[in-house]
């Protein structure tokens, strides 16, 4: 049913009965389209294309769009590696559902899913599934960890989901005493442990320098003084194509050039960090971050 598909991917993925009704497609065919797998009928009056993916279909079925964290994520920004479901919905909203089955009533403390009711401040950058960017990072801002929000806006500065006035206006956007966190931002730096990184060496009171190019051929994901190389191996990383092999040459490859490289791992920053912090303290009263 390749015409029903493309009315509802025309929507954003998608549609309600209403408007579909109103093109010619009757409630036989809607009801067809949905026993063959075609679409889902996420709620009542609302059919989604299941290629929109989980997330998106869970959002629809309780009443609204992905936002905050869950809406960082469906832009393909850095996130948190567990979160909620965070749905916006309009501040009139009625007849939530739960995320999970669209025949029963969102219950009022459920704690795997997250409303939002705030008013959107850059609407027209939304779309039929997910707040704007802007939206999504001023609620994190607002509402979720420093950590957290921080590596969203990093980020989306490095992802070009952020351009220089965006980000001005979503500095603007948020009460002062919260802008800290908006400030705490860098431009270049893509990956969540990163970000967190910096930040608790920053707490710590170790300065870092973040993405530091070597000779044209390496970049460090941060630096220590003149020579203490900060790896981050995000969760996931093997996962996505690297290989224990290629960082075992980009180590090789720093070290000969009088870098010391260690190497942390989501569990070390995220569950160990104290021992993780001790490591590089030990490490920097040996003066090995200093030039020899």
């Amino acid at each position: 049913m390749p015409d029903i598909l493309s009315a509802i991917a025309s929507r954003g993925g998608v549609a309600s009965t209403k408007w579909l009704l109103s093109q010619g497609f009757t409630g036989a065919r809607l009801a067809g389209a949905v026993r063959g797998g075609f679409i889902i009928r996420a709620r009542q009056g609302q059919y989604v294309l299941p290629s929109i993916g989980d997330h998106a279909i869970r959002a629809v079925r309780v009443g609204g769009r992905l936002a905050s964290t869950s809406g960082a994520v469906a832009w393909g920004l850095a996130h948190p590696p567990e979160h909620s479901l965070h749905v916006h919905v309009p501040p009139n909203a009625a007849r939530l559902r739960d995320a999970a089955d669209r025949t029963k009533r969102l219950a009022r403390r459920k704690g795997d899913v997250v409303i939002h009711h705030h008013a959107l401040f850059f609407n027209e950058k939304s779309t039929a599934l997910r707040v704007s960017v802007q939206d999504c990072l001023r609620e994190m801002v607002l509402t979720e960890s420093a950590e957290d929000a921080v590596a969203a806006i990093d980020s989306a500065r490095a992802r070009n989901r952020l351009d220089l006035i965006e980000f001005e206006e979503l500095r603007a956007s948020v009460p002062a005493s919260r802008r800290n966190i908006v400030d705490a931002s860098l431009d270049g730096v893509t990956e969540y442990l990163e970000t967190v990184t910096r930040l608790r060496l920053a707490r710590a009171g170790i300065p870092t320098r973040v993405q530091v190019n070597v000779l044209d051929e390496r970049w460090i994901d941060l630096l220590i003084g003149d020579r203490l190389a900060i790896e981050c191996d995000g969760k996931g990383k093997y996962e996505r194509g690297a290989t224990v092999d290629s960082d075992r040459k980009r180590d090789a490859f720093l070290e000969a050039l009088g870098f010391h490289v260690i190497r942390l791992s989501y569990a070390m920053v995220l569950y160990d960090w104290d021992a993780t912090l001790a490591m590089i303290l030990a490490i920097m009263e040996r003066g090995d971050h200093l030039a020899r």
